[in-house]
């Protein structure tokens, strides 16, 4: 399930989340499981997150890791980053329409303008712990707020606010690393003049087409990112490398849930796939014409070539629930991947075929009679073979949860013929 509508706000704005300490828990918790598989590169795989992101250092927002790069000069500021908005100008093929402004913060400035209105979303995100639960992704009793906020403190260094046009950056200094999130961020601000990335109508959605703008336009900002620092001499990369391990190396990761890191890093892994293929298919036209029509599901981040060739989800009909709704929306391919173990975002590889069959879903979630979450979906694949392999891996999952899994009371039924498959999960407890 996405993440409640603050965060996918933060995430269509942009920041940049640092995955290190992540990518060094996981191996930790994997030592003893060899049929885990995790990616081991050191360097950090992504950017993440902001209109409301942060980079706090623990419960009180203060010392989070800094660098010591001297201040510049406001003349050698301003200088650097006209340079840094041509490259981005050049490879991303547009004209910046007005200037930008960039602005270094330290740590408890920026903490302080990227958390301001963090309360607002408290509700939405206890509920959406409560679907987690229910499924099996969120240990029982997981503060989620406090889960949530941990990781934007641990892991953003940077955001672009399309509602305000602020373009703030944590740190004192012009850094190598602090370079990279500056041409982030500027794509951000450039596709925001031309395509307008404040886009009120997908913060109340129930379904994916929030997650899919935002992974067409983290994936726009992490091409260019990524090129900008392609540029960069052996002495350069190894300075922001370094940089970029210090601040992803926060112990705080540790203690966030596997879901909630994955499902706010999938659209800065999965979405330069997609500006590959879309410029590909038909270069930087049919890139800039997706800002129109953006993807609608997170299968189409996954699988671009789905969204290139227009395939769109399947209509579902929502089950019933047997109890008071307190939540409904689309669990997606994505979603799935993660409730089956599956999830291709931190364990990066080739994508189950059941996962690439999913055709559409709609669920509902209540709370049972004991006081714990339920959920109920109806899911089809793309086929009716496809609807059968998703049947028989949902069935799997029930009978055997996956190692990051917690206990969860599950049933699986349908799917006869290609009729929606019903799957019905409430926690243990």
């Amino acid at each position: 399930p996405p993440p409640p509508a603050r965060a996918r706000r933060g995430l269509v704005v942009a920041a940049v989340v640092l995955l290190a300490g992540l990518v060094a828990a996981l191996v930790v918790a994997n030592d003893d499981d060899p049929a885990v598989a995790v990616d081991r590169d050191p360097r950090p795989t992504t950017s993440t997150d902001a209109e409301t992101t942060t980079t706090e250092a623990g419960p009180e927002p203060t010392n989070g890791p800094t660098t010591t790069t001297t201040a510049p000069t406001e003349a050698d500021f301003d200088a650097l980053i006209a340079e840094i908005q041509a490259f981005v100008s050049a490879e991303r093929g547009l004209p910046f329409l007005r200037p930008v402004t960039v602005e270094l913060a330290a740590d408890e400035d920026f903490e302080a303008r990227l958390l301001a209105d963090f309360e607002e979303d408290e509700a939405e995100l206890r509920v959406q712990g409560q679907v987690l639960e229910a499924v099996g992704l969120l240990e029982p009793g997981t503060d989620i707020v406090d889960a949530f906020r941990a990781l934007l403190g641990a892991g953003v260094v940077g955001f672009y606010d399309p509602e305000t046009d602020e373009l703030v950056v944590r740190g004192t200094g012009a850094s190598p690393y602090v370079r990279t999130v500056i041409a982030h961020e500027l794509v951000h601000a450039l596709d925001d003049q031309h395509f307008e990335l404040h886009r009120p109508a997908l913060e109340d959605v129930d379904d994916e087409t929030g997650a899919g703008f935002t992974g067409l336009v983290e994936g726009d900002a992490r091409q260019v990112e990524d090129a900008y620092r392609a540029t960069f001499t052996d002495e350069e990369e190894a300075a922001a490398s370094a940089e970029e391990l210090e601040l992803g190396s926060d112990p705080r990761i540790f203690d966030v849930p596997i879901a909630l890191l994955e499902s706010l890093q999938a659209p800065y892994t999965l979405g330069p796939g997609l500006i590959t293929a879309l410029r590909e298919a038909g270069d930087q036209a049919l890139l800039d014409a997706a800002f129109a029509a953006p993807p609608v599901s997170t299968e189409q981040l996954l699988a671009p070539e789905t969204f290139v060739a227009g395939q769109l989800p399947v209509p579902v009909t929502a089950p019933a629930a047997d109890g008071e709704v307190i939540d409904a929306g689309v669990l997606g391919a994505l979603g799935l991947a993660q409730i089956l173990g599956l999830g291709p975002v931190l364990n990066p590889g080739p994508i189950d075929p059941a996962i690439l069959g999913w055709g559409g879903d709609r669920y509902v979630a209540w709370v049972d009679g004991n006081g714990l979450p339920c959920l109920r979906a109806a899911i089809v694949g793309d086929t009716p073979t496809d609807t059968d392999e998703l049947r028989d891996a949902l069935s799997d999952w029930a009978d055997d949860p996956p190692f990051f899994g917690f206990p969860v009371e599950a049933t699986v039924t349908g799917g006869d013929g290609g009729a929606p498959i019903t799957l019905t999960s409430c926690s243990l407890g």
